[in-house]
């Protein structure tokens, strides 16, 4: 699955990031080991994943747990495309 990133910077900037994990192999420890590397964020940080609800509502979940980020992974409408 390919994963698209954003950071929002202070000062308005954002900063995108992609990369493809295995959905079978990734934990949500290590996709949050991942994002710090790959930002190089070294304090906490928070991770938020895309949902479209059965009417086409979105909202953006919190992602704490692997049972979030498996739910991210089932709710991708078309895994590996940008939204």
């Amino acid at each position: 699955v390919v994963l698209s990133f954003l950071q929002h910077c202070a000062g308005g900037q954002e900063q995108h990031r992609r990369f493809s994990v295995d959905p079978q192999l990734t934990s949500f420890d290590i996709l949050k080991n991942l994002i710090g590397r790959a930002f190089d964020m070294k304090g906490e940080f928070a991770i938020n994943y895309r949902a479209v609800d059965d009417y086409g509502g979105e909202a953006y979940l919190p992602m704490v747990s692997d049972w979030d980020l498996s739910a991210a992974f089932l709710s991708a409408s078309d895994p590996g495309t940008e939204p």
